[in-house]
């Protein structure tokens, strides 16, 4: 008696599905490391840039060592481009990447108005823009950096300038990304 046998291909269990995964990512008795992770700070009000890596268990307190400690003039910003092998430092007079050990450092090109007088700094969410705010005494400009290229400048128009005091927020500015492109 002949078998029928269906064209259609045999099924495979859902559990099975589930589980490679698992197995594909199974123990292959080597112990995996996790790269050691650096932390880039600008402290002490805005005058020290500090590479720090920590190191210990998780869940519990860490040691911090320090790996390198630069004095800046008028630090306002520290962000991670895209990629993360460099740090981009704002500061009030310009704007630089440096190495994740904060050697080398590159100049970003500088903005065609002055005086610069850099306050904010924000970056969009894939990490490839820079906007920067500066006030200088009440003019403010902005400049838009994209992959450290010098993308546009604007002035901002006197309406949009907070009235000073103490009970004034600060400026807050922020990068969104566009969803048309022409």
């Amino acid at each position: 008696m002949p078998i029928h046998r269906s064209a259609r291909p045999p099924r495979v269990p859902l559990v099975a599905l589930l589980a490679l995964p698992l197995l594909l990512a199974a123990c292959t008795g080597t112990e995996e490391t996790s790269a050691p992770l650096r932390l880039v700070l600008l402290t002490d009000g805005g005058s020290v840039l500090r590479a720090v890596t920590p190191s210990g268990s998780s869940g519990g307190n860490v040691t911090v060592t320090e790996d390198a400690r630069e004095s800046v003039t008028g630090g306002v910003n520290v962000t991670t481009p895209t990629g993360g092998q460099r740090v981009t430092l704002t500061r009030a007079a310009g704007t630089e990447s440096r190495a994740a050990d904060l050697s080398d450092p590159r100049a970003y090109p500088d903005p065609a108005y002055t005086p610069r007088c850099t306050v904010r700094a924000a970056q969009n969410a894939a990490r490839d823009r820079l906007l920067i705010l500066s006030d200088c005494g009440g003019v403010q400009n902005l400049a838009m950096y994209q992959n450290a290229a010098l993308q546009w400048t604007a002035a901002l128009p006197t309406a949009l300038q907070p009235a000073p005091g103490s009970d004034t927020p600060p400026t807050r500015v922020a990068v969104q990304l566009s969803l048309l492109h022409i």
